[in-house]
């Protein structure tokens, strides 16, 4: 029973070396801070060019990380996007 011990924490630390030195792709990921640095490069473009806008930050799937909305601006609701989308709106 000890052996098995031993062969299964050895076998562990092995595995453990091998991926660390595998190589294998790390994946960098947008965090809140840099998205937070993002929006307010946006929101100062913004105000030099006296835009009214609604700044979103997106990862790399398209999902919102940030959203923010600047005084003035318009909302669009979620469900009337893909109306707009379809239609010759301007």
């Amino acid at each position: 029973m000890k052996r098995i011990q031993i062969l299964i924490i050895a076998l562990g630390l092995i595995m453990t070396q091998f991926v660390a030195t595998a190589g294998l792709p790390v994946k960098r990921v947008l965090t809140l801070d840099v998205a937070k640095k993002i929006a307010a490069a946006a929101e100062a473009e913004a105000n030099k060019r006296g835009s009214t806008v609604v700044i979103v930050v997106v990862d790399d799937g398209g999902h919102i990380l940030l959203l923010e909305r600047l005084r003035g601006s318009v909302g669009v609701a979620g469900s009337d996007a893909p109306a707009r989308r379809d239609s010759n709106y301007p």
